[in-house]
């Protein structure tokens, strides 16, 4: 198996966007964090394009980009939570790359984002039991969809990326 890229997808709050970075120096990948890219594209937040377009056309963007931007390679990526929720990006993702879920428990998921207020699923009077609906709604996604689950509970984003690295390292075809 030749990876060509590494996905890391997951819940909010499981350390995509810092344990991609920490791998894409260690592995010389470009890191690119495909809600970033959204926002870039549209010029504002993925809050406000849910607030203003609601979360289909967020969800119909994402789709688009996911579609284009799997054409690159040497590259890790750091996929929305809620990627998983479309068959088509779930085929274009495993296609194009190994794919590390990582987990996040529900209780350690509110602590991480307790204070967070730029979460537009958050947004909600019971977080905790939002945390929880959507975790359990998105958890068989995310386990059929992985090539490696790792668990982010209680480690450091350095712990993560070693975990990864050292079973990466064992796989035929990466470098």
């Amino acid at each position: 198996m030749k990876i060509r890229n590494l996905s890391l997808i997951g819940f909010m709050g499981s350390g995509k966007t810092t344990v991609g970075s920490i791998l894409s120096k260690r592995t010389g990948f470009l890191f690119v964090d495909i809600d970033e890219v959204i926002e870039w594209i549209e010029g504002r937040t993925v809050g406000e394009i849910f607030d203003t377009c609601g979360e289909e056309y967020f969800r119909n963007l994402e789709a688009r980009i996911v579609k284009k931007i799997y054409n690159n390679q040497n590259c890790v990526f750091a996929c929305g939570g809620g990627v998983i929720k479309r068959k088509e990006n779930i085929n274009v993702i495993k296609k194009n790359s190994f794919v590390v879920y990582l987990y996040v428990s529900p209780p350690v998921a509110y602590k991480r984002l307790e204070k967070e207020e730029t979460r537009p699923l958050l947004r909600v009077d019971d977080r905790k039991k939002a945390i929880e609906t959507i975790l359990k709604e998105r958890e068989r996604l995310y386990k059929s969809c992985a090539d490696l689950i790792v668990d982010t509970d209680n480690k450091e984003p350095e712990q993560i990326a070693d975990e990864i690295l050292q079973i990466l390292q064992n796989i035929k075809g990466f470098k």
